[in-house]
């Protein structure tokens, strides 16, 4: 199981297990309060750790959304998250997540 790791200080680390196993997070990126977003590249899921409180956030795809290996994430300024997934042989698709 592949953890979040975030270095505090010089020889300081804080180490979270993510709490999808085996979900193989892909790409993270930070909005602008500070959360760490993340792609689920195997369990089909965008996750949030949010920092001041130390817990994380899991959200699903819709269910109509094709099995996709999500893998891109970016934040614009208004704090939407945009991903990309990737399904195997076929077509890279867009997705949005409005601000949360």
């Amino acid at each position: 199981n592949l953890t979040l790791i975030r270095q505090q200080t010089l020889g300081s680390t804080i180490q979270r297990a993510v709490p999808t196993k085996n979900s193989q997070p892909y790409d993270l990126v930070t909005d602008s309060t500070g959360d760490i977003w993340f792609t689920e590249r195997l369990g089909h899921k965008l996750g949030r750790y949010n920092l001041q409180y130390g817990s994380f956030n899991e959200f699903a795809l819709p269910p109509t959304t094709p099995l996709l290996w999500l893998q891109g994430i970016a934040v614009d300024n208004q704090n939407n998250v945009w991903m990309t997934g990737f399904v195997p042989n076929k077509v890279y698709l867009p997705l949005i997540m409005t601000a949360m």
